[in-house]
């Protein structure tokens, strides 16, 4: 490696620990910690009036603070779920408490492991509006999420189907067995993905299709039929081995259909992630591409044209040599590379994404400068901005050259040019 490939990475990490200190120290004050997501399942029920809803909360375990005792790691939050209608009149509630354990500190760090519960709640088949709380039961700090959801239509068809869920797991509870649902991102490994949706209707007999699409692009079909002369109320299964699901957003699409008549759908959306691989992740080819900064050309070629398994390989192979705590979950240079990625997409885009500017290289390289000098109106000037790194002795100019917004260095930076990625 060269010295100044090797300055560069230590010049990264040094200035990802200020930063991520500086951000610590910014959230720690924020009231909106912790941080979750919830989904919710909507079933039909036999009565056609009112509906099941699944409420599934998802806590990340770097979200609570953990208390180490007696040689574990302890942390406690609290849930709170309300449901209200239109009028904002409360129909139903639950405060459910968790404790979380752990024998290790790296596992509290973790952002993809995940505490996850799962509530099921009966309710009218109307306007509803859940509200979300979860506590921190150590800090006191508290995050709200809500969403509303109109449910008055659930039923206007003789065939109703709900919700697609992703299974977890089962569990019984005072004679009921109550079913635990994924979220939209899937941790690894996963040997197979369990479909549920449920069925109601009138005799058959009824045609069934599955299609699963990665990123809108269709992989996968699988037909079925029922035949009833019966009312139907079931629980449609499906089962997928996902040893060939490379990493990426997935949708899995379910429709059923009573003869030529009524069709009716619905559609479960997930995205599948390999653990040791960013958060800020969404595509992996175009990750890939991202690394021209600190990546040889020959590097990035080999991982763009290597197949979906060994694609993978080569990237973590990539990171783990430059992993400043290789024997931890996270790594940390991996993630503050992609949060100056998605930073520098939201701020400089203009006619090219943020990444690929000039703004969004040296962002992404040197990260936040510490002081900028902007000049947008000088006389028989174009707008020009200057970029102070006072602890490398660097500065930066870059110029509006066009007047539309996008600022290009006065003069090509030697270093960016040696990393310049030629697909």
């Amino acid at each position: 490696m060269s010295f100044k490939r090797l300055f560069f990475l230590y010049l990264l990490l040094f200035s990802a620990t200020l930063t991520l200190y500086s951000q610590t120290r910014q959230e720690e004050e924020l009231i909106g910690l912790p941080e979750f997501s919830f989904i919710g399942i909507a079933s039909p029920m036999a009565d056609r009036v009112k509906i099941q809803l699944d409420i599934q909360v998802s806590v990340p375990y770097n979200q609570i603070q953990f208390i180490r005792h007696e040689g574990q790691y302890h942390g406690k939050y609290e849930v709170g779920i309300t449901f209200t209608t239109a009028d904002e009149i409360k129909i139903a509630g639950r405060i459910v408490k968790r404790n979380l354990y752990s024998d290790t500190y790296d596992d509290t760090r973790d952002e993809h492991r995940l505490d996850i519960i799962t509530e099921p709640f009966i309710l009218p088949a109307k306007d509803v509006k859940v509200t979300i709380r979860v506590t921190d039961l150590d800090t006191r700090k508290t995050r709200f999420l809500d969403d509303s959801r109109d449910y008055s239509d659930f039923y206007q068809s003789a065939l109703v189907l709900g919700d697609v869920g992703i299974i977890r797991s089962h569990y019984e509870e005072k004679g009921t067995r109550h079913t635990v649902f994924w979220g939209h991102q899937l941790p690894e490994p996963l040997d197979t993905i369990n479909f549920q949706a449920r069925l109601i209707g009138d005799s058959g007999p009824y045609d069934i299709q599955y299609r699963l699409l990665k990123e809108e692009t269709p992989v996968y079909y699988l037909s079925s039929k029922i035949n009833t002369l019966t009312a139907v109320d079931t629980l449609l299964n499906l089962t997928m081995p996902t040893k060939k699901m490379s990493f990426g957003q997935y949708s899995l699409e379910l429709s059923v259909r009573k003869g030529e008549g009524t069709t009716v759908a619905s559609r479960a959306q997930f995205r599948v992630h390999w653990r040791g691989v960013s958060g800020s992740i969404q595509n992996l080819p175009l990750a890939i591409q991202q690394l021209r900064y600190i990546a040889s050309e020959k590097q990035v070629k080999k991982m763009l044209k290597a197949d979906d398994e060994e694609k993978r390989q080569l990237f973590l192979q990539f990171w783990h040599e430059k992993d400043p705590t290789p024997n931890t979950v996270e790594n940390e240079l991996m993630d503050e590379y992609y949060r100056r990625v998605n930073y520098a997409n939201e701020h400089f885009s203009s006619i090219r994404e943020g990444w690929l500017t000039d703004m969004g290289a040296i962002y992404i390289l040197f990260g936040p400068p510490n002081e900028i000098e902007r000049r947008p109106f000088e006389m028989d000037m174009k707008p020009y901005e200057i970029w102070y790194y006072f602890d490398i002795d660097q500065q930066f100019i870059f110029v509006d050259m066009t007047g539309f917004g996008e600022y290009r260095l006065s003069q090509p930076y030697r270093f960016l040019r040696d990393w310049e990625y030629h697909p």
